[in-house]
């Protein structure tokens, strides 16, 4: 017998590992996440399941050695395979001892995603880079692409499904007032927290009857016609044992709060805040919200069903929770485009009879980019719900808080096994607009990676045409999905399902043909009314270039938080959460560190990955930190050595410009300062703006702030006021982000370095790139023309789209205003050059002479695309440009001391007493 060769031995191996995770047990690779030693098997362990979770892991890959040889096709397709595994299950009557693990592969939504890893997603050659990942991200993202449902009491049912009842939510029947309409009424802004059930004349009590809603223009109920079901009965034989309804979802929003007493709660959060809210009081019944400990034990209690059992699969999104192995299925078939004969999808011993009606009626064969999103959904309710008269589109859910969302709640024990909740409608309407373009996208753009395709269809800027995003899935849905291809692909499906799982029945082509035809229309009547999603904010169209004033702000930022750690962690924890989603940390954005205010050591360094970010950020480590916080030490010798330090590095790297500088301080609530320690910050404060002129500082304070006037720039726009009362922790995020917004993205001539010694020097650059209608705005700070007589600012664009360049002395947003103060040029493949000659004439003092405010707008789609560097360009479509200058000064505030003695006398006391004091 003759030897195989080692490449056929090394490719048989791949093909397996992709392949176990298409059998009906749990791979050794996946143990890991079901072991109670590791402690993955429990989601507060796990990391948020967010989209900035799941784009942070996706680059770490795609960034790595291993990951860099993964085009986008070999990405997507080794991550399903070696991810994701639908219909894992927590046996309760199981106890976890030494080699038993209690969970096994027993969902429904297993058989599905058998055949679609089988059959119509083939397996590449490819092996996903384990190694580039920890075990928390492996588990992580293990979680967030495989679809299951706890659906066993875990315990925690009474303080959680109770904010979720019908009772207090609004009738799935009656139409949901908009939040202007609730704002009118109540004289309020955002909607509170979920309230106990109360009658309200806008909010009907359940009558416990849903059985027969009267569907109407204005309460569009989801029930199927009589029509409908008189012809299923009369094509079945079969007696009318049940109406086939399916119900509308209603999604509510909750918010995580701070009480008067400083303590944590949250209730859950709902994937809609459009709707009635009772308004609770906080300050003095804790009993209507839902207290979250540290850590939650969810785990199975029992054999008896939750009231709200659990949906494992998605992730949190700005425009709905979305089942996201959907979207990259649809990614990978429509990559990879086929369409199967129900004779090669179904196996001969199967249960043939639908196969041989469907084969005679000439039924269509099954196309992989429906079979991986919609289609495949539907078919699934079409055979486990159509026999039992429950098809139900839509199911109530919702998010154990928004801020840190592990945990997605169904509303009803009802929809256990419901395929169609509204994250999975999200995923299969979004992965199969992927699906439809994702080809024409890749050859305009080659190299696009799936971390793109993802952040970018999730984003306002949407892929390519503006109207390729997720804010507009509705309006999209009928072209993307006719009913002319979902009524025949859901049955075809159907067909190649039924035989392969445990359906409740055994139907014939006809009945499997009529249940998809009802299940389809209803789908198409449920989206555009019953998927209560957030409406896209920016209106522009393909080939828009009127960007000008409508343009967003792109954040860049590198933000240092100095917390006292008598905060509660998880309120903490929220509340950085909800400001890194704000200034989008992430490798083209921002970056964040997190100081602990006691003693300045690092809780996090600094990182722009999210998953990062969550892995130091733990209770264990925030908790072994003594807490407290002191002011004076940080202002006095911490932060300015940590800034001056970070001078000279750049100083050494040539740095040219890039994100800018900004600390936020949360001291503790109440938090008082002595009048010495207040005045020695104070001079502190005056020292550090003379030596890091670039630096911003914020304080979040839950008292009155005018102690702190003096320890900022703008006292009235720089110190921020912690909200402890409804919607604490959005409002206080929303302002978080409003006040970094205006820190400028920085100019530096890097060879001052901290000691502010010029150097001569040529030229100086950095490249830089821009989103589609956004916009980057910089500052070069007077220091660095105050002494200069030939300094010069040179924007460069590189050919690759229209950028309309602004300058300005005195306006902090060049680009949005039309003062004299304000020149602009458009620039492709030229130049924008700024004189600093003489810049400061006339000024006394540094401080006097106003900075140069530079901003770089990109105002059209683009036609080429050719961004390919990784460290700049979030997207190949970005419009690439590059900042220079040439003889640029150093004349620091420090050194211009020199020349006034009252002032350098005041500075020596200054420099000697902080030293003194903190010794």
């Amino acid at each position: 017998m003759s030897e195989l060769s080692p490449l056929f031995l090394l490719v048989v191996a791949c093909l397996s590992q992709g392949q176990e995770n298409a059998l009906q047990r749990i791979p050794d690779s996946l143990i890991e996440c079901y072991n109670t030693s590791t402690g993955l098997n429990n989601k507060e362990n796990l990391l948020p399941m967010t989209l900035q979770t799941l784009l942070s892991i996706l680059r770490k890959v795609e960034d790595s050695e291993e990951g860099r040889n993964l085009n986008l096709l070999s990405l997507s397709t080794s991550i399903l395979h070696r991810f994701k595994l639908d219909g894992i299950e927590r046996n309760p009557k199981v106890l976890e001892t030494s080699g038993v693990i209690p969970y096994s592969v027993a969902g429904i939504q297993f058989y599905k995603h058998k055949i679609l890893l089988t059959k119509l997603i083939p397996q590449n050659n490819y092996k996903f880079p384990n190694e580039t990942l920890t075990p928390i991200e492996r588990c992580t993202l293990h979680l967030m692409l495989s679809k299951s449902i706890e659906k066993y009491q875990r315990g925690d049912e009474g303080t959680t499904c109770n904010k979720l009842s019908t009772s207090s939510l609004v009738s799935p029947f009656f139409r949901r007032k908009r939040q202007a309409e609730v704002e009118s009424e109540s004289g309020s802004g955002s909607g509170g927290l979920v309230g106990p059930a109360t009658e309200s004349t806008n909010t009907p009590p359940s009558t416990g009857d849903s059985t027969s809603p009267t569907a109407t223009e204005e309460y569009p109920g989801k029930e199927i016609d009589n029509e409908d079901i008189e012809v299923i009965l009369e094509e079945t034989g079969e007696d009318n044992k049940g109406d086939i309804l399916l119900v509308d979802d209603e999604n509510i929003i909750s918010h995580i709060n701070v009480g008067s007493s400083g303590k944590y709660v949250e209730a859950v959060d709902h994937e809609d805040s459009d709707v009635i809210q009772e308004d609770v009081n906080s300050d003095n019944d804790d009993s209507s919200v839902l207290e979250i400990p540290d850590v939650v034990n969810r785990q199975t209690t029992s054999s008896v069903l939750s009231d709200c059992p659990v949906e494992n699969g998605v992730i949190h999104t700005r425009w709905g929770a979305v089942s996201i192995s959907s979207v990259i299925a649809g990614i990978v078939s429509g990559l990879e485009t086929q369409t199967v004969s129900l004779e090669n999808l179904v196996f001969a011993n199967d249960r043939a009879n639908s196969l041989q009606e469907a084969i005679a009626a000439s039924a269509q064969g099954v196309d992989n980019r429906w079979a991986a999103t919609i289609s495949g959904d539907l078919a699934e309710m079409v055979l486990h719900q159509g026999p039992l008269g429950q098809m139900k589109i839509g199911a109530v859910g919702g998010w154990n808080n928004t801020g840190i969302p592990r945990w997605y709640f169904i509303q009803s024990k009802d929809d256990t096994n419901n395929p169609m909740t509204d994250p999975d409608i999200r995923g299969g309407i979004d992965g199969l607009t992927l699906a439809r373009n994702i080809m024409s996208w890749q050859s305009q753009a080659t190299g696009l990676r799936l971390s793109e395709v993802l952040d970018l269809y999730y984003s306002e800027t949407g892929l390519f045409q503006n109207r390729f995003r997720a804010c507009q899935r509705k309006n999209n849905f009928a072209g993307v999905a006719p009913s002319s291809e979902m009524e025949p692909q859901t049955t075809s499906f159907g067909v190649v399902l039924d035989p392969q799982s445990l359906t409740p029945a055994l139907l014939s082509y006809n009945v499997i043909s009529n249940y998809s035809s009802v299940a389809s229309r209803q789908l198409v009547t449920y989206v555009p009314s019953g998927l209560q999603d957030p409406l896209c904010t920016s209106s522009r169209t393909s080939g828009d270039s009127s960007a000008t004033n409508s343009s967003s702000v792109n954040p860049g930022l590198d933000l240092v938080l100095v917390v006292d750690t008598a905060w509660d962690f998880t309120y903490i924890q929220q509340l950085l959460s909800l400001v890194m989603r704000e200034i989008q940390v992430d490798q083209y954005f921002s970056n964040i560190t997190v100081l602990a205010g006691s003693n300045l050591v690092p809780l996090v360094n600094s990182t722009n990955s999210h998953s990062a970010f969550f892995s130091n950020l733990t209770q264990a480590n925030y908790s072994s930190v003594p807490s407290g916080f002191d002011l004076r030490q940080a202002l006095g010798s911490h932060l300015l050595t940590y800034f001056r330090q970070k001078m000279d590095e750049e100083r050494r790297l040539n740095i040219a410009g890039g994100l800018a500088s900004a600390v936020l301080f949360i001291p503790p609530q109440g938090y008082s300062i002595s009048d010495a320690d207040l005045q020695a910050s104070i001079n502190s404060f005056q020292n550090f703006k003379l030596r890091v002129p670039d630096v911003k500082f914020f304080y979040l304070l839950t008292g009155n702030g005018a102690r702190f006037n003096n320890l900022v720039d703008d006292h009235n726009r720089d110190i921020l006021t912690l909200n402890t009362g409804l919607t604490a922790l959005e409002t206080t995020s929303s302002s978080i982000s409003q006040a970094l917004s205006r820190v400028q993205r920085r100019i530096i001539n890097s060879n001052c370095g901290s000691d502010w010694q010029h150097r001569s020097y040529t030229s100086a650059q950095f490249s830089d790139a821009i989103d589609p209608s956004t916009v980057n705005i910089y500052r070069l700070h007077a220091n660095y023309f105050f002494s200069s007589t030939s300094g010069k600012i040179k924007v460069q664009g590189s050919g690759s789209g229209s950028l309309r360049v602004c300058s300005s002395r005195r306006s902090e947003s060049p680009h949005n205003v039309t003062t004299s103060d304000v020149t602009c040029k458009v620039i492709n493949s030229d130049s924008y050059e700024i004189s600093l000659s003489s810049a400061c004439e006339g000024y006394t003092y540094i401080s006097q002479c106003p900075p140069l405010y530079l901003s770089v707008e990109s105002t059209s789609e683009p036609t080429v695309f050719l961004c390919a560097s990784r460290s700049i360009c979030r997207f190949v479509g970005n419009v690439q440009y590059t900042i220079s200058h040439q003889d640029l000064g150093c004349a620091a505030g420090i050194c211009r001391l020199l020349a006034n003695p009252f002032l350098l006398c005041s500075t020596i006391i200054i420099v000697v007493s902080t030293h003194f004091f903190n010794q």
